[in-house]
């Protein structure tokens, strides 16, 4: 419902109207929207590809322990999430 019309005229605080306009500005003008839209998606593909790779040395680190006591486990995945 939140992003749902919810009403047929303009209200401010819908972002329903919010996305509507954002939309047909980029609409009009792709030249000037595409480049920055398409700069901030590389900026989160890149930092996640960043986070995933330290999650993959997490899970190393924490494997190296198989069979062992889990306490030292998650003491070692908290310490390596948190650096």
């Amino acid at each position: 419902k939140a992003l749902g019309l919810a009403a047929e005229s303009y209200d401010a605080d819908s972002a329903y109207w919010a996305f509507k306009k954002i939309c047909a500005l980029a609409d009009q003008d792709r030249a000037l929207y595409n480049p920055g839209v398409q700069a901030y998606w590389k900026l989160q593909e890149d930092a996640l590809v960043e986070q995933m790779a330290q999650e993959k040395e997490v899970i190393k680190a924490a494997n190296k322990f198989k069979g062992r006591c889990n306490f030292m486990k998650r003491l070692i995945i908290r310490y390596l999430m948190n650096k």
